[in-house]
């Protein structure tokens, strides 16, 4: 068998769980979770996984270790795109592991308001680069 799978695990709190296994299935009875998903064996089943993290940390769907606040469908769906980001050959977005940021209020609705109009998540970078060079000429 070669690489291991990556799967979406739904706990009993309805939380879900992203991780990487040769074995989901196992690893679902030990967490006492479903398996909603699992991808064929790769060999870059952990960097999707770590992808997929980075995706919904950024939207923040995160709770807690890899575990999201996130529909069953919407796990599944970022899992497809970090598999095709990865398998077109980008890299892990690491600079998302570390960025854990609370937006106050305004911002967050001024980013979702962006993105509605133009949607695509690239806004957010735009708008963010515009507040540091407006705080930067203050």
């Amino acid at each position: 068998m070669k690489g291991k799978k990556v799967y979406v695990l739904e706990g009993i709190s309805g939380r879900i769980k992203i991780g990487s296994s040769a074995n989901p299935d196992r690893r679902a009875t030990l967490l006492g979770a479903d398996v909603r998903y699992v991808t064929q064996n790769t060999d870059d089943a952990h960097k999707i996984e770590k992808t997929a993290h980075a995706l919904l940390k950024i939207d923040g769907k995160h709770f807690k270790g890899e575990w999201f606040s996130v529909s069953v469908d919407d796990a599944i769906a970022v899992v497809k795109e970090a598999q095709a980001r990865i398998e077109g050959g980008e890299d892990v977005p690491k600079h998302f592991e570390a960025m854990q940021i609370t937006l106050p209020p305004p911002m967050r609705i001024e980013i979702e308001r962006r993105m509605a109009e133009r949607g695509d998540a690239a806004c957010i970078s735009t708008f963010i680069r515009e507040l540091l060079a407006k705080g930067l000429e203050a």
